[in-house]
């Protein structure tokens, strides 16, 4: 070890930071044999190794006058040279360099990477992805002994090289990737290794420069082609859209009191159609109201963790008139992923009591200090200055996820952790609704509507599935002519509103007019489904109900009762008929299938989900009797 001789003294001194870290970790451990006989457990051994490792970045780092990036290990918290993002959403990231064993691959990604923080060419979180895609390739150098820099000295051997580290990525590598890895993961890596040769090509002065290897020279730009200039051939669509239902979503935040409860605290939950349940608090209320949070306006997470401290702007509402419902706030979000996009949106009174709530806690949390963020990280955070990282955030969902283990009708799990559900939720509740598309891409944040249509596309392919989920019939419980798809683009090309009927479709063309009033029942163009099988029952009832109160009436009046032939009774028979008819055979249709609810738009056909639970305060599951107790 170094050593120097103390002023005044002749003892030996050693500076912690001119011993690496292994070796601390073998003192430690020789230390720990010497006392109990034995060596430390894998725990313990992480443990120190963490210790040591941590120590050695610090000094490393805070007692040298070294260059930020000449470190081999790039810590945002460590150093604040390092150049970042006024709001960094992953800045306890950490990026290191020690996996990179080649030093001519080493310097030249170290010098690629400070270039793109410094001049901005890549974020934070892109460049400690990158890394790791560069990790796989120096694994797979050292694994076939390859080591110069130019690859090869033609492109059929360069070609040969990164063919054969395809492969590599798609096989497992004991020590490397446990299973293959996916194609999507090996696109990115070979993408990353394309753009690092090429900054090398056109930087190779540069780079040779700093690098002090000459080497880099001999590039050429056959290294700008290192795999062949071909379309991957597409097997499917993007991961389809997928959402809560309202029953879902209540029932979830339903579950949000668990994550509020003190640790050392248990909850009984009793929700309508569930066995009461007990579980042991999660202890994170600050949690709870970041989720609470996306529920309501669809944010993604990293942009409400960051949020300044005081994110609201209020509005010039008059305070009598505002309602539970009533926009009242403009609320300011971090966006980080997207540039040039404006990062405000409209909120309601129940987030904006959502964030006083937090307001509060923090000033009680953290009084007399300065709070520039709302949702300061739980730990290592003294003086609430940093914001809550997302794998914080995550972690306490999943500890939530495994506490109440929640599942759908379908015995599919519930899950907490998966917060950008919440995001295609809301979306989906607004297209829904009928907001037009340019309206929700702007309250999205997407930069262009390619990103918002995908939400329409899921909802289109929802409304086909549910409308060809039921056999249409006519008015005399015939079956119709036309097929489930005819039927449905018949509906679809008109979209005027007076085809959809309150217990129906009307099939006539567009070009002719409809001259039967509300007489749709004996119309031959009248179809309906098993999604409409209630109303039918209710018209029902309120027809037998009309008809009694009239042949009442009329035997008031005329001392007998109303004729059989009488013109009025006549049409209702004939309509107490057809309804009974087609709910007999609705019936039959229903006991195949499942109903579904739903209030359709102009033009749009029913769908399943319709209002957010989140912010309907009257839904029973979402005030559930709460026993709480230590």
């Amino acid at each position: 070890m170094p050593r120097n001789k103390t002023r005044g003294t002749s003892r030996d001194t050693y500076s912690l930071a001119n011993i690496e870290p292994y070796r601390l970790i073998s003192e430690a451990a020789r230390a720990f044999y010497r006392r109990n006989n034995r060596y430390p457990s894998p725990n313990n051994l992480r443990n120190v190794e963490s210790i040591a490792k941590n120590l050695y970045q610090h000094l490393t780092v805070r007692c040298s006058d070294k260059p930020w990036y000449e470190h081999d290990v790039w810590n945002m918290h460590l150093d604040n040279r390092i150049p970042r993002r006024e709001n960094e959403p992953h800045a306890e990231r950490v990026i290191s360099l020690e996996h990179i064993t080649q030093p001519w691959l080493k310097e030249a990604t170290r010098f690629w990477f400070s270039q793109a923080l410094t001049y901005e060419y890549y974020t934070w979180t892109s460049i400690a992805s990158r890394v790791t895609h560069l990790n796989y390739f120096s694994r797979f150098l050292t694994t076939y002994q390859h080591s110069p820099v130019t690859l090869g000295e033609s492109l059929g051997v360069i070609r040969k090289l990164t063919t054969a580290f395809t492969d590599y990525l798609k096989t497992p590598v004991e020590g490397c990737h446990a299973k293959a890895l996916s194609e999507t993961t090996i696109g990115s890596v070979t993408s990353t290794l394309q753009r690092f040769y090429e900054f090398a090509y056109e930087n190779k002065d540069l780079v040779a420069e700093n690098t002090d290897d000459k080497a880099w020279l001999g590039i050429t730009a056959d290294h700008t082609r290192l795999f062949p200039a071909y379309k991957r051939k597409k097997k499917g669509k993007a991961h389809p859209v997928t959402f809560f239902t309202p029953d879902e979503l209540a029932v979830m935040l339903s579950h949000l009191e668990v994550l509020k409860t003190p640790m050392n605290q248990r909850i009984t939950l009793e929700i309508p159609g569930r066995e009461p349940a007990t579980y042991g608090g999660v202890g994170d209320e600050q949690a709870a109201r970041v989720w609470m949070i996306q529920a309501l306006t669809g944010r993604r997470a990293s942009e409400i963790l960051m949020m300044d401290f005081q994110p609201l702007t209020m509005l010039d509402v008059d305070p009598e008139k505002i309602q539970e419902d009533s926009f009242i706030a403009r609320m300011n979000y971090q966006q980080t992923k997207v540039d040039g996009v404006e990062p405000t949106i409209l909120v309601d009174v129940a987030v904006v009591n959502i964030i006083q709530e937090q307001q509060a806690w923090v000033e009680e949390k953290y009084p007399g200090l300065e709070h520039p963020y709302l949702f300061p990280n739980p730990r290592a955070n003294f003086t609430g200055a940093r914001p809550r990282s997302y794998r914080s955030y995550a972690d306490t969902l999943k500890r939530l996820d495994q506490t109440v283990k929640l599942t759908n009708k379908a015995g599919e799990p519930l899950r907490f952790s998966q917060t950008h559900r919440l995001r295609h939720t809301r979306a989906t509740e607004l297209l829904n609704n009928g907001v037009p598309v340019h309206v929700v891409q702007r309250y999205l944040g997407h930069r262009s509507p390619e990103m918002t249509m995908r939400y329409a596309e899921t909802l289109a392919a929802t409304a086909e599935a549910e409308f060809l989920r039921y056999k249409k019939v006519g008015s005399d419980d015939r079956d119709l002519g036309l097929s489930a798809k005819d039927l449905l683009e018949i509906s679809q090309l008109d979209h005027r509103a007076d085809r959809i009927l309150p217990n129906g479709y009307c099939m006539l063309p567009p070009t002719q007019s409809c001259d039967k009033g509300n007489a749709c029942l004996p119309c031959g163009a009248f179809a309906t489904d098993a999604s409409y099988i209630q109303e039918h029952r209710e018209q029902l009832t309120r027809l037998e109900a009309l008809i009694d109160e009239r042949k009442n009436q009329y035997k008031a009046r005329r001392g007998e009762d109303m004729p059989e032939t009488n013109v009025w009774l006549t049409g209702r028979l004939r309509e107490k008929t057809s309804l009974e008819a087609i709910i007999t055979k609705l019936e039959d249709e229903a006991a195949q299938n499942k109903a579904v609810s739903g209030a359709g738009t102009s033009g749009r056909v029913a769908l399943t989900l319709i209002t957010n639970p989140a912010k309907d305060g009257t839904s029973p599951i979402i005030q559930p009797n709460l026993r709480t107790h230590r």
